[in-house]
C-alpha cells in the first residue's frame, strides 16, 4: 500500500511518501518540504512531489492535514488562497481514498510520538499519563487542539481557539488592542501570536519607516538586543502567549500536559523560556494553582504535524473513514 501524507501550513507544506507492507510495516520512502507561495494550488505542489519521487505506483490513500476548519469534502484554507476537493484530488491523481483532517488535530497526534529529547520543559509537574492534553502552536496562524484517552489510544479534537477575542491585561495591551482594531476590526489572539502578528507587534512598538520586516527579523533583532522596539515586541509576545496558554489550562484542565508546537513557536523558544512567558502563564488569580500544577512543554520539532498526520493515516484514517 502506498500512502502520501501532507502537513499543509500557511507558509510551508511537508509531505511524505509511505510504503506499508501487508504485514503492517510502514517505511517513509521520500520526504520533502515546499514553500506554498511557489505553487498556484496544492495540486501543482502534489504533482511536483510525485514527480520528484519518480514513483508511478498506485496511491491507496492521501491524508492531508489542513489549516482550516475541516467539514465536508471541500475545504478552503484560512491563511492561503487554496481550496482542496477530495473528489478532484482522487480523480486527478488516481488515488483510492482522500482524507482531510485539521492541522492541529495532526499536531496533537504528533506529540504522542515525538522523541522526548525534543521536549523543552517550561513548567515542571508530574504528568498524568492518560490525562487530557492541550496542544497550542504559533505559525502563520495560531492553532489549538485537545486530546482525550479513549479506550486504547489518544484521540485528538481540533478547535479554532486561536481566533477567540484578545483580552488586554494592562495599559500597553489596551493600546495594542486599539492599534490592531483599527487595522482588523476584530482582534483575536491569532492577530498577535503568529508570524504576521509579530510583524504587527514590532510596528506597534516602533514605526518601521517603510522597512518591510519579517517575524524572523524581529526575533533575531530582539535576541541580539540590537533593536529596542524588537525587544519590546518579543516581550509583549511572550507575555500575551503565556496568558493565553494559561487560559487554555483553565478551559481544558490538561493534566496530561500542555504542548507548544509550530514553526514560530520553535523559532521563538528563547522568549518562551523567559520570565515574561512563565509569569503570565502562572498569573491566574484564584486559579493560579491549576497553572502551577500543569506540565508544560515546548516541542522543539517542526515536523510534529507531519508525524501526527502519519500517525493518523496509519492507525486511524482508513478504519474511521470506512
Amino acid at each position: 500500500m502506498n500512502i502520501i501524507v501532507a502537513d499543509i501550513g500557511g507558509t510551508n507544506s511537508r509531505l511524505a511518501w509511505i510504503e506499508r507492507s501487508s504485514a503492517g510495516e510502514a517505511v517513509i520512502r521520500h520526504q520533502q518540504s515546499y514553500v506554498n507561495a511557489l505553487f498556484p494550488d496544492f495540486e501543482t505542489l502534489l504533482a511536483a512531489f510525485v514527480a520528484e519521487f519518480g514513483k508511478t505506483s498506485e496511491i491507496s490513500l492521501l491524508c492531508l492535514a489542513l489549516p482550516a476548519p475541516v467539514k465536508g469534502k471541500s475545504v478552503t484554507l484560512t491563511n492561503i488562497d487554496w481550496t482542496l476537493r477530495q473528489k478532484h484530488l482522487s480523480e486527478q491523481f488516481s488515488i483510492g481514498e482522500v482524507i482531510f483532517i485539521n492541522d492541529f488535530q495532526a499536531a496533537a497526534l504528533g506529540t504522542t510520538v515525538v522523541d522526548e529529547s525534543k521536549l523543552i520543559t517550561l513548567n515542571q509537574f508530574p504528568v498524568e499519563p492518560l490525562g487530557p492534553r492541550a496542544v497550542i502552536g504559533a505559525g502563520t496562524g495560531l492553532g489549538v487542539a485537545y486530546m482525550h484517552w479513549l479506550q486504547t489510544s489518544f484521540r485528538a479534537f481540533a478547535t479554532e481557539g486561536g481566533h477567540v477575542d484578545f483580552a488586554p491585561r494592562d495599559d500597553i495591551q489596551e493600546e495594542l488592542y486599539d492599534y490592531l482594531e483599527k487595522k482588523y476590526d476584530r482582534v483575536s489572539y491569532e492577530r498577535i501570536l503568529s508570524g504576521p502578528g509579530l510583524v504587527d507587534l514590532y510596528n506597534f512598538c516602533k514605526e518601521s519607516n517603510g522597512r518591510e520586516v519579517t517575524a524572523g527579523w524581529v526575533n533575531r533583532q530582539a535576541v541580539e538586543g540590537s533593536n529596542l522596539a524588537a525587544v519590546t515586541a518579543m516581550r509583549l509576545y511572550a507575555t500575551i502567549f503565556g496568558a493565553f496558554v494559561g487560559n487554555i489550562v483553565l478551559m481544558f484542565r490538561p493534566t496530561g500536559g500542555v504542548y507548544l508546537v509550530g514553526g514560530v513557536t520553535v523559532k521563538t523558544a528563547y522568549w518562551l523560556q523567559s520570565e515574561f512567558f512563565l509569569d503570565a502563564f502562572l498569573d491566574k488569580g484564584r486559579m493560579s494553582s491549576l497553572a502551577v500544577q500543569t506540565p508544560l512543554y515546548l516541542v522543539n520539532d517542526e515536523n510534529t504535524g507531519l508525524k501526527g498526520v502519519i500517525e493518523f493515516a496509519l492507525n486511524q484514517g482508513l478504519q474511521e473513514n470506512r
